[in-house]
């Protein structure tokens, strides 16, 4: 639902050999059922995050997914691994959902 809140967290290694524990966090701003997810996307305990679009089209063999992560200047040193992350994940959802 619109205003809904989420938690996604991702367990990383760490520099000193262990496992860092990562709560990405985030609240819906528009669900319109099978054409777009908009939701803010931020690490706890920060609450002040990025924006991430994610737009569907249908095609005639499935459909074409655009992700928009619309990410503050500040944050500039991060858009790399950040479309590296995204880009991950949306190659394991193709893979999963492969007929």
């Amino acid at each position: 639902r619109i205003g809904g809140e989420f938690s996604f967290k991702v367990r990383r290694p760490n520099q000193d050999g262990g496992t860092d524990e990562i709560d990405h966090i985030g609240r819906y701003l528009e669900l319109v059922p099978h054409t777009r997810i908009a939701f803010t996307w931020a690490i706890a305990p920060a609450t002040d995050g990025s924006i991430v679009t994610i737009d569907i089209a249908p095609t005639p063999t499935g459909c074409t997914v655009i992700l928009t992560h619309d990410i503050a200047p500040e944050w500039a040193d991060f858009v790399d691994r950040a479309r590296a992350s995204w880009e991950k994940m949306l190659g394991v959802l193709a893979t999963l959902l492969a007929p």
